[in-house]
């Protein structure tokens, strides 16, 4: 006869912030997150779980099967573990111990949610088919998930489905947020070298100022997404970096460097975007008689498209669960 487990999910709800707390303290970046690694190996081990570590350096993969396999079904659930290089004044007891990083987007908590689920799955095995709980580092700018697909994740763990969550505050606690299509955005990161002339603030006509070209460029950028791409297609082009300056109030530099990200909900959108960025860069290079440069356009992933299939699954379980 079956035997059919209870939810536990409340009963280890203190258990699973213990672990965060843990993970908080302790955060490292892409592909060195041998703390994290190595506290979800213990914790595994522990409870009798199997597992394939080093997988994209720091990523562990964990198999637990269901009472039964009559089904076939296979489904991946995900997990990042890293943190970001950020440093933390939060002031909590369990504020990071790692000078100049943090868990500041939550990973921590998707871990430790993750390490929740493998203590439950483990002890109820309470379905039908094989889950495969995938711990990913470096998911802030590393490109984790491509590397551990690259390593043979999928032809060594086959999933017909995989499901992740990301933590966000905003929502009351106890409810889930998911939608069908597009949930979660492309990345592309860029960095841009403004090249001009240095010269004595006195005398701006003998200089060729590239902070006065810089800032026309942070508002030019702007109006590809309120003028170029159409207003129902998502999108955000944000400069996060302006550095330039000798740190004499009366001098012009000579060079200014920009950074920032674009952030978009269609991968059509994502390259039309590219394409007009450096259109504009050359543009208004050309109007103040400077040079600019894109140092790096990087593509960092495309966005992130929820199935119908998928998420009705998803909102199923998450009835039963909340």
């Amino acid at each position: 006869m079956e035997v059919i487990m209870p939810n536990r999910v409340n009963d280890i709800a203190d258990e699973v912030k213990f672990y965060r707390r843990e993970l908080h303290q302790n955060p490292q970046t892409r592909y060195e997150e041998e703390y994290a690694s190595r506290y979800i190996q213990e914790k595994l081990s522990e409870w009798g779980v199997s597992f394939e570590a080093g997988i994209a350096v720091t990523g562990v993969v964990a198999t637990i099967e269901g009472q039964r396999n009559d089904s076939g079904k296979r489904i991946g659930l995900r997990a990042d573990i890293d943190a970001l290089d950020i440093c933390e004044c939060s002031g909590q007891p369990w504020t990071s111990q790692n000078e100049g990083k943090m868990h500041a987007c939550g990973h921590d908590g998707h871990t430790a949610i993750m390490l929740g689920v493998a203590k439950y799955l483990s002890e109820t095995r309470d379905f039908d088919g094989v889950v495969h709980l995938i711990f990913q580092p470096a998911e802030e700018g590393g490109r984790g998930a491509f590397r551990m697909i690259e390593e043979g994740l999928f032809e060594r763990f086959p999933c017909d489905m995989v499901f992740g969550l990301h933590n966000w505050p905003a929502l009351p606690k106890g409810k889930l947020g998911m939608c069908v299509g597009p949930i979660m955005a492309g990345v592309d990161e860029f960095h841009l070298k403004v090249k001009g002339k240095g010269g004595h603030a006195a005398m701006p006509h003998d200089a060729r100022d590239p902070i006065v070209a810089a800032s026309a460029l942070v508002q030019g950028l702007q109006t590809i997404v309120s003028r170029n791409v159409d207003p129902a297609q998502t999108s955000v082009i944000s400069l996060t970096n302006f550095h330039g300056g000798t740190g004499a109030f009366n001098i012009i530099p000579s060079e200014v460097k920009l950074s920032g990200t674009v952030r978009t909900l269609s991968s059509e959108v994502q390259q039309f975007i590219k394409d007009r960025f450096t259109a504009m860069c050359l543009s208004i290079g050309d109007a103040y008689n400077v040079a600019i440069e894109v140092e790096e356009y990087i593509h960092i992933n495309g966005p992130t498209v929820n199935s119908k299939d998928g998420i009705e699954l998803a909102i199923e379980a998450g009835i039963k669960a909340v």
